[in-house]
């Protein structure tokens, strides 16, 4: 995944996500959030290669995660 630097972003992580799935994540460029429905927003503000990991965790309880690299060009 890459991004030009200070250019907006608005991705959803999962639109197929069922009810109640929470998002977090760690490692997103400076600049960059997410939030508890998985929308990834913000304009990443550092030139760089960032290694980004997001966590969904249902109602139930069950979560999982997953590792990519973003790199702000």
């Amino acid at each position: 995944m890459s991004s030009p630097l200070h250019h907006a972003v608005d991705w959803v992580l999962d639109p197929n996500a069922a009810a109640g799935t929470s998002w977090t994540a760690t490692g997103l460029p400076p600049g960059v959030t997410v939030d508890a429905s998985g929308r990834l927003t913000g304009a990443g503000t550092a030139k760089g290669t960032y290694t980004v990991t997001v966590t969904a965790r249902g109602a139930s309880g069950a979560s999982g995660a997953a590792t990519f690299v973003w790199t702000v060009t």
